[in-house]
C-alpha cells in the first residue's frame, strides 16, 4: 500500500519532472506524454508488486488526482 506522497514522488520520478502536485496532469506537465504515462504505470506496478495489473482504468487516468482516486478505490492507497 502506498501513501499519497509516495505516489506523487513516483510520478515525479517516472516523468523526470521538477514539480508534481495533486493538480498535475497531462494537460499541464509537458513530460506527461504517452511514454511518460507508461513509465508511471510501470513504476506504480512495481511499487505495488503487480497490484495495478488489472486496473485498466489507470491507462486512461491522465492526472495525479485521477490516479490517486483509482488507487484509493482499490485499497492501494493509505488514507
Amino acid at each position: 500500500m502506498l501513501t499519497k506522497e509516495q505516489v506523487i514522488a513516483l510520478i515525479k520520478e517516472a516523468l523526470e519532472a521538477e514539480a508534481i502536485t495533486e493538480s498535475s496532469s497531462a494537460d499541464n506537465v509537458p513530460e506527461w506524454d504517452s511514454l511518460g504515462h507508461l513509465n508511471i504505470l510501470s513504476m506504480l506496478d512495481t511499487a505495488t508488486n503487480g497490484g495495478i495489473a488489472d486496473l485498466t482504468d489507470l491507462a486512461k487516468a491522465n492526472s495525479v488526482n485521477k490516479i490517486l482516486a483509482i488507487l484509493a478505490s482499490r485499497s492501494l492507497l493509505m488514507r
